[in-house]
């Protein structure tokens, strides 16, 4: 068992973690804001995508295209995880094509890519007149809020153990 020093400074930091997680919310891992242009950077000149199912499933062999204008840049077809990849993209602006789902997204190589671009680009597919999104992942926010969601169930479980030992009588009052 900690002491009650060590129990309070263990709390301090998984209440700030879980803070931090849910000021980033559940989109977390994305790094771009709802509504703006994703930012993507290149994994050694090679960029990196995976397609997902309007159930949150990996979307298995559908095909996929990529625009650059109106012209077609890469055709692929995704893999049992959902994945695909595009070597050899220049800097630019893309447009990325499944089935009814197409959005838009930025390429950056390594060397000029904005701290916020993603490591992989993902896009969701829409499902029953609702439009899909395409959005990046970045490891270090996914890795945020992971750790934001662990610091808050240590939260509870502090809280609810503390809860549990409180005491289920309280002393009479004196009149004095």
């Amino acid at each position: 068992m900690l002491s009650r020093r060590h129990t309070h400074r263990f709390t301090g930091i998984a209440a700030c973690l879980a803070w931090a997680a849910m000021l980033s919310g559940n989109d977390a891992a994305c790094g771009s804001p709802p509504g703006a242009m994703p930012d993507v950077v290149l994994q050694h000149g090679v960029l990196r995508c995976r397609v997902i199912a309007a159930n949150n499933r990996a979307a298995a062999d559908v095909d996929v295209i990529v625009r650059r204008g109106r012209q077609e840049t890469a055709r692929a077809r995704t893999d049992a995880r959902g994945s695909f990849t595009v070597p050899a993209l220049d800097d630019g602006d893309y447009e990325l094509v499944c089935g009814d789902t197409a959005g838009m997204f930025r390429v950056w190589h390594s060397t000029v890519a904005p701290p916020t671009a993603g490591e992989e680009l993902r896009l969701v597919l829409g499902r029953r007149g609702l439009p899909g999104r395409v959005e990046t992942l970045s490891e270090d926010a996914t890795l945020l809020w992971a750790a934001g969601v662990v610091a808050a169930v240590i939260v509870a479980a502090v809280v609810i153990d503390r809860v549990h030992h409180l005491p289920t009588e309280l002393p009479p009052l004196s009149n004095h």
